[in-house]
């Protein structure tokens, strides 16, 4: 991969589970690191759910493979969150490619 194509900045967030003074358990995400990326806009649609309009994007991001990032994370990009879906890895380009969808929360 070249350095170049790494011009946007994003961020991982890991998930931490946090239990309160009844026992109940709940998923706070945490800022892990800042790494840089490559991103690539996959689809864009709009759709109506639940008499809702909802925005459905898919967006690809690439990084190097040291970058630490699993399927239970999020990535922070353009102060949006999205979910990761997928993550393959090549070696001999060394670069994690993650397929991910925007978060509708």
């Amino acid at each position: 991969m070249r350095a170049g194509l790494l011009t946007e900045i994003i961020e991982i967030h890991k998930p931490k589970i946090t239990k309160s003074d009844w026992g109940e358990q709940s998923t706070v995400y945490i800022k892990d690191k800042l790494t840089r990326a490559r991103i690539i806009n996959d689809s864009g649609n709009r759709s109506i759910e639940n008499d809702e309009v909802v925005y459905n994007y898919d967006k690809t991001f690439e990084v190097r493979t040291y970058v630490d990032v699993e399927e239970l994370d999020l990535i922070k990009w353009n102060n949006k969150f999205w979910r990761i879906m997928e993550i393959e890895i090549d070696k001999p380009k060394q670069t994690k490619t993650i397929k991910c969808v925007l978060k509708n929360d």
